[in-house]
């Protein structure tokens, strides 16, 4: 079984004096990092430090790529080891403060991930920050991702255009402030927002309109969509018989104009049909 992943890995560590009281220092860099999974994609440099001291964690992080900008990764909480050890946990009230970010950068590395993608324009910028603690984190800040073009080698496909995207980080919400684009001349919006009651389970709120949209293409047939979709719930939740805790979808219009095309003829035939109502939720 081969990894999933090679490269070089160096780690440095030293660590003296009592548990309630230890002093700590974890050195660990990855050079030559490759993915089999992706293998065009250019080897990433990955370089963590993390510091305990007066039973605070500290940890410096630094990932670099050659087609992105260097993301920075800044954290600290508190950290008595002692007490982990006690409790078997982490307290969920620890209170935590981080800080990601990554200067505005191109996003045509997506094509070494997605080989069906012939063209990738746009750019991508993070700067978020994380407090509060474990159990209800606090956020502020932004991300943006600017999408000129995205076309697939299909060309059946529809390309993506003039999609923008403004996500802002509000206490424990990630609001869908802006974000829409074309599919082949169709518009399309999601509005709503993430919530995070807890930093791995977010709930979900969120609508995707949409106006004549392509979603499918060929010699003989071309066909749009238009919809108004909801979903809402929690993510992680398992499924339950009776839905509950799950996330739904509710499509409160969704239609469908086909075009049929008759090669001998030139003629072209239209048929539409919709609904108002929503078909299930």
């Amino acid at each position: 079984m081969k990894p999933p992943a090679s490269g070089q890995l160096t780690i440095k560590f030293d660590a003296q004096g009592p548990l309630d009281q230890l002093q700590a220092n974890l050195d660990l860099q990855m050079q030559n990092l490759q993915t089999t999974a992706v293998r065009k994609l250019e080897p990433a440099k990955i370089d963590l430090a993390l510091r305990l001291q007066n039973n605070e964690l500290n940890l410096l992080g630094k990932i670099q790529q050659a087609k992105i900008q260097p993301v920075q990764l800044d954290a600290r909480l508190p950290l008595n080891v002692s007490e982990v050890i006690a409790k078997h946990q982490l307290d969920p009230q620890t209170p935590l403060t981080a800080k990601i970010q990554m200067p505005r950068s191109s996003v045509n590395f997506v094509r070494e991930f997605v080989p069906a993608m012939r063209q990738v324009d746009g750019t991508a910028a993070i700067d978020v920050n994380i407090g509060g603690t474990i159990a209800k984190p606090a956020f502020s800040g932004a991300a943006d991702l600017n999408m000129n073009v995205a076309r697939f080698e299909n060309p059946t496909l529809p390309a993506l255009t003039n999609f923008r995207a403004q996500l802002n980080f509000r206490d424990n919400i990630l609001s869908f402030d802006r974000c829409g684009g074309d599919l082949a001349g169709g518009p399309f919006t999601v509005r709503g927002r993430l919530s995070f009651p807890k930093l791995t389970e977010p709930n979900l709120d969120l609508q995707l309109t949409a106006n004549s949209v392509l979603v499918a293409r060929n010699d003989n047939l071309t066909a749009r969509v238009d919809a108004d979709v909801k979903i809402e719930g929690p993510s992680t939740a398992p499924p339950s018989p009776a839905g509950c805790g799950r996330p739904t979808a509710a499509f409160s219009r969704i239609s469908k104009l086909f075009r049929s095309r008759s090669r001998s003829s030139g003629a072209e035939s239209r048929a539409a049909f919709g609904s108002t109502e929503p078909v299930f939720s």
